[in-house]
């Protein structure tokens, strides 16, 4: 992964704590209340709807690292992979039950389901080890919520 500073902000070389058996590394984009509800500790689950299975849908695992970036903005935490749950051929019916069954974990509003209802696909994600950082710029022009990178 190819990181870039575009603050003055000092980043420790151990910041990204990789040890020799991590392969591959997720960064997550979210909004700034995002953001600030996992580091509260409130939102334990991250979510991913998708028509078509995009990432992270059957490319994360339980243990791998994410790092969560604000959009348009820095990485401001990281965290472990807890239990991960992909879901297939939803439809509204499917996804109010997932939203009755896990809000309380993800704190989405209901303008955010609203707009997944015509979602195929979803990843739910346990946040575990959830620890703020030292703000860093990363490199990444594109529009995607979701990229994965792998040693």
């Amino acid at each position: 992964m190819r990181l870039a500073k575009e603050s003055p902000t000092s980043v420790s070389a151990d910041f990204l704590h990789l040890n020799e058996n991590e392969s591959v590394v997720h960064v997550a984009i979210v909004d700034s209340r995002t953001a600030r509800l996992i580091l509260e500790g409130k939102k334990t689950i991250e979510t991913r709807f998708a028509i078509k299975r995009n990432k992270p849908y059957g490319r994360i695992n339980s243990g791998d690292l994410i790092f969560i970036k604000k959009s348009g903005g820095p990485i401001v935490a990281k965290a472990r992979a807890g239990e991960v749950r992909f879901y297939s051929d939803l439809d509204a019916d499917k996804i109010s039950i997932l939203r009755r069954s896990y809000n309380n974990l993800v704190k989405a509003s209901s303008q955010f389901w609203q707009e997944k209802k015509h979602a195929k696909y979803a990843t739910f994600i346990n946040l575990n080890e959830v620890c703020s950082v030292e703000p860093l710029y990363i490199n990444k022009r594109d529009r995607s919520g979701w990229q994965t990178y792998i040693k």
